[in-house]
């Protein structure tokens, strides 16, 4: 008992010592965030040349100079709790294998105060800050703060103009953070997550411009995988999918990949993270008239891969609008399935999405001429209603922008219309819409032609090659082999 409450003692007063250490230099906010502190169950020694390598930065000395201990790699980790992995573990892990896990937490910049903001004129996005446009790496924050797409930003709007100057003031204290980080560390690989809030963006852009590797992470609809880019460093539609199945597609067993599939469906419920989860409620026979049934599966409207991914329309809430009016005058019942983070109910501490498209939706002229025509034959599951999977089941095809759900209609034996840069459109599986003129054709194809691409096993094929060969587990020993810059982070592949 007295040797625990000792180590807790030391412990304590070496975090203390370890913070004291970031007032001793202009540098030093620079070098001793977030990595230190949490190992401090290592041997005394190691701690002590740990401390010596981060002290030095407050010199302005190379980091490495006078550390015995010099790693053979070392990884800039923009430190994001959205993967649920412990940080601990993975600096642990790092180092067994030689490499050095710096950990980028830049809280005070995300939370930024008005004074680190400045006037923007009316060529915002065009404005830099050493050489890298602001506009580029900052939009994507400012159209969550807004509510707005990108293009919709009106500088003469006093709310958009101070959302964008206080992004804009965020995004050059980011980019002077992660530059001091860069120049110091000198890091072979960066990793963070997605690729499009202001600190991924920027932490991209200076490492694409200084030759370093790249590693992009984002969740998807399996709570237990990890998906990674490291060529475009962007994990939102821009990845490797298509590239992974076309290297793939003819070596992977059919009948084994519908296997799984049928596996995966069998249990879908107990695969999905928190926010992907459905309700189990279904709908009612005879909710809706008689006919054929279109299901649209929405997504968060200012979710990156729409903001970023939807060249034809103008936004999700335009597909919507173009779907009910062809669906009125062809007297096609149809439900719009919005994303559960948009329910009014959602409970995620970000407000952005809560009821964004639905609200947009209602003050769409052409939706609500259309859906007033309509009458019984529209459902809008704004508020997270019903069960996702009973819909799919209930449609005769489905239409998305993005979705990963898209796939998993596929998976069900749906046609499927993809308006946007789908991660697996483009493959003959899926009928492509990148307009208003061709998603008219394309419904008419799939609902009165019954011209069909989900054919055979190849949506089975596309799902075992993304979810078991490209997407990795998401456990800290993978994460820190694809830091690290192996091939082939799990070993041989099995198909």
């Amino acid at each position: 008992m007295r040797s625990r409450l000792l180590a807790k003692v030391r412990s304590i007063l070496y975090r203390i010592r370890l913070k004291l250490s970031l007032f001793s230099g202009e540098r030093a906010e620079h070098s001793l965030n977030g990595v230190l502190y949490l190992i401090t169950d290592r041997p005394s020694g190691y701690r002590q040349e740990l401390l010596r390598l981060f002290e030095t930065a407050t010199q302005n000395r190379h980091p490495y100079e006078s550390w015995s201990l010099k790693p053979e790699k070392t990884v800039l980790y923009l430190f994001q709790s959205w993967f649920g992995l412990s940080l601990k573990s993975v600096v642990e892990m790092a180092w067994a294998r030689g490499a050095l896990w710096v950990v980028w937490a830049p809280e005070e910049i995300r939370a930024r105060s008005d004074s680190d903001t400045q006037d923007v004129g009316g060529d915002f996005r065009t404005q830099t800050h050493n050489k890298i446009n602001l506009w580029s790496v900052a939009c994507y924050q400012i159209s969550l703060e807004t509510s707005a797409t990108p293009d919709e930003i009106d500088i003469t709007n006093p709310s958009h103009r101070g959302v964008v100057a206080g992004a804009f003031g965020r995004a050059r204290k980011s980019i002077n953070e992660a530059s001091a980080y860069l120049e110091f560390y000198k890091p072979d690989s960066v990793v963070y997550a997605q690729g499009y809030d202001i600190e991924s963006a920027v932490l991209r852009h200076l490492a694409v411009k200084r030759g370093i590797r790249v590693v992009a992470l984002e969740n998807i609809f399996r709570k237990d995988r990890l998906l990674w880019d490291d060529v475009s460093g962007i994990a939102v539609n821009k990845t490797l999918a298509r590239n992974y199945y076309w290297r793939y597609s003819g070596l992977v067993d059919p009948v084994k990949a519908s296997r799984d599939v049928r596996d995966y469906l069998s249990k879908i419920g107990m695969a999905k993270s928190e926010e992907h989860a459905s309700p189990v409620r279904t709908l009612d026979v005879d909710f809706l008239p008689a006919g054929k049934t279109l299901l649209f599966i929405g997504q968060v409207m200012m979710d990156s891969s729409i903001l970023f991914g939807l060249p034809g329309f103008e936004s999700q809430v335009d597909v919507i609008s173009s779907l009910a009016e062809w669906a009125s005058a062809r007297e096609v019942n149809l439900i719009v399935k919005l994303h559960p983070k948009e329910s009014p109910t959602n409970q995620d501490h970000l407000p952005y999405f809560r009821g964004v498209t639905h609200r947009r939706l209602n003050a769409d002229a052409r939706f609500s001429e259309a859906s007033s025509r309509m009458g019984r034959r529209l459902l809008i599951d704004f508020a997270n209603d019903f069960n996702t999977y009973d819909l799919i089941r209930r449609a005769d095809a489905c239409v998305t922008v993005t979705s990963q759900a898209g796939l998993e209609a596929l998976l069900f034996g749906k046609e499927l219309v993809v308006c946007g840069e789908a991660f697996y459109a483009g493959i003959g599986i899926t009928h492509e819409a990148g307009s208003h003129g061709c998603l008219r054709a394309c419904l008419e194809d799939v609902l009165f032609k019954e011209i069909r691409r989900n054919r055979g096993d190849e949506a089975a094929v596309f799902f075992h090659i993304y979810s078991e060969l490209y997407c990795l587990p998401k456990t800290e020993n993978a994460l820190v082999s694809l830091a690290l810059g192996e091939t082939r982070p799990l070993g041989p592949v099995d198909i």
